[in-house]
């Protein structure tokens, strides 16, 4: 992707198909300088318009909302965002303040997803309430609703 938006190639080139059928991967590539002002010039919104026209489903992984700016200057750009969430190791606060960041840039979440927990654990079910708690099964539920 780095590649691409710096300039020194073509898309196409970039796109890798994996063991997986019909399922492609455009690498990030190495890190630029100013990642942020690519994620956020014209062409990405070209990267977006061209892979959309081939691909059904588009899913980019971006460094944490708290961390950098790649996502706040992604997520106005794409259909929604999914918030993955460490369990155990994120704190509350610090995904509201996420999901806060992401709400002033006019991201659509659409839902979290929390890895690392370990089902079998009596902590499962804490971590079930605690961020279903939180608000993000209203959210589910209206997607449910859309269109």
């Amino acid at each position: 992707m780095s590649t691409f938006l710096s300039g020194n190639s073509d898309l196409s080139s970039q796109i890798k198909q994996t063991a997986v059928r019909s399922l492609f991967v455009l690498p990030g590539g190495p890190i630029p300088p100013n990642p942020a002002e690519l994620m956020g010039s014209k062409r990405m919104e070209e990267v977006l318009r061209l892979l959309a026209q081939y691909f059904e489903y588009i899913v980019i992984d971006s460094p944490p909302v708290l961390s950098v700016t790649d996502a706040l200057v992604l997520s106005p750009q794409v259909d929604g965002v999914i918030m993955v969430i460490h369990g155990g190791k994120t704190p509350r606060d610090a995904v509201r303040r996420a999901d806060d960041q992401l709400r002033d840039v006019g991201a659509k979440i659409l839902g979290a997803l929390i890895n690392n927990v370990d089902m079998e654990s009596s902590d499962y079910y804490y971590y079930y309430r605690h961020y279903y708690d939180y608000g993000y099964h209203e959210t589910a539920d209206q997607a449910d609703h859309v269109g």
